[in-house]
């Protein structure tokens, strides 16, 4: 002990610096012991004042409303928000990022309402009033943004058209929010564009034109009054957790024996109308032989009489030609008589000719006696 307050004595400078670091040291790390339980308690807070969910659940069927009653049937839930999301391709000032669109229910906004779950922070702008109008993420700075009158046209990214998930493909953005659903700057993974989601937007759920919920939010009663990070925060949930892992088999397995009684009642009336198209098609068959075989019934007495008719044409043909031809002969035999005839007929005109001539010389010599007496 002397030796200590000796040393302390001659170097005070060194105890005091030595003192310092240790007090130092001893601070920083009293305060980074506190800042974790403090993070914690504020984070717990944020969490209960927007309701933030205590589960989750998806599934690759679907939620329909008889799941949902029976998720509602456990007592431990404390509220219970069936909801729509979607991942579509977003385009705005011709760049096409993939976004998120969860659905909002308008008429639990602003209140108090148990079944609110992932509350929305309405930072700027107002809520959806009218159908067109969506609200986008509040910037911060890494994802991007959507102001408030950007014009937003949607797209899957597949070949199925997006008029099959929304009522619109395109909407107005009126508002910007936060919501305790991201807790990080990611927003996700999917499976179509980049195949990172890089924001998100949220729509009245009226703007879905979905058959089933794709998920279930679920607060469970107490779990408000322990803190998120406490292991007592797991011992109330767990328990809740097998339920709706039961609840869970079960449904999926009804869901599954729906799908396939809609399906096999599908596949039975396509069946229906199948045999209802082959006997159709087998009466139209049946109906165009006979049509046929009447055709080609009138086509075979059509070639009959078209036969017999050309037979008769040639026979008469046949039989004109030969009349021609005789008639040809007789014209010919008629011809050569008529030369003949006019060969004969011209000798004996001359002949006569002659003879005419010799009578009148004989009548002019007659005469010229005649007159030479009287003048005598």
């Amino acid at each position: 002990m002397k030796d200590t307050l000796r040393q302390i004595t001659k170097s005070p400078g060194r105890y005091l610096s030595i003192l310092l670091i240790v007090a130092l040291g001893v601070g920083f790390f009293a305060g980074i012991k506190a800042t974790a339980p403090d993070m914690k308690i504020t984070a717990d807070k944020y969490f209960d004042h927007y309701r933030l969910m205590d589960f989750r659940l998806i599934s690759t069927m679907g939620f329909n409303k008889d799941d949902v009653e029976a998720i509602k049937g456990l007592e431990e839930i404390e509220g219970l928000l069936p909801s729509y999301s979607l991942d579509v391709l977003a385009e705005f000032e011709g760049n096409e990022n993939v976004v998120k669109i969860m659905s909002i229910p308008l008429d639990k906004a602003n209140t108090d309402d148990e079944s609110y779950i992932n509350r929305i922070k309405l930072v700027e702008g107002r809520l959806p009033e009218s159908s067109g109008e969506i609200l986008a993420e509040h910037g911060n700075g890494i994802n991007p943004t959507y102001p408030i009158g950007t014009k937003v046209r949607f797209s899957t990214g597949t070949d199925e058209d997006i008029s099959e998930l929304l009522k619109r493909e395109e909407y107005t953005v009126v508002g910007l929010v936060e919501t305790p659903y991201y807790l990080s700057f990611e927003r996700g993974s999917t499976n179509i564009g980049t195949g990172k989601i890089t924001s998100f937007m949220i729509l009245p759920e009226e703007e879905f034109n979905l058959d089933v919920y794709t998920d279930v939010f679920l607060t469970v009663k107490e779990a408000r009054d322990v803190q998120t990070y406490d292991e007592e925060y797991d011992l109330i949930l767990n328990p809740v957790k097998d339920k709706l892992k039961k609840i869970g088999e079960e449904r999926a397995t009804l869901r599954f024996e729906e799908i396939m009684d809609e399906a096999n009642e599908e596949l039975n009336k396509a069946k229906k109308e199948l045999y209802d198209g082959e006997k159709e098609l087998e009466e139209e068959l049946k109906k165009a032989e006979n049509e046929l075989e009447n055709a080609r019934r009138k086509l075979e007495e059509g070639q009959r009489e078209l036969d017999k008719k050309e037979r008769e044409f040639y026979s008469q043909i046949q039989k004109a030609e030969k009349v021609l031809k005789e008639q040809e002969e007789n014209l010919e035999n008629a011809e050569r008589e008529y030369e003949k005839n006019l060969e004969q007929f011209n000798i004996e005109k001359a002949k006569a000719m002659e003879e005419f001539h010799k009578a009148e010389t004989e009548i002019a010599k007659g005469e010229e006696e005649i007159e030479k007496k009287s003048r005598r």
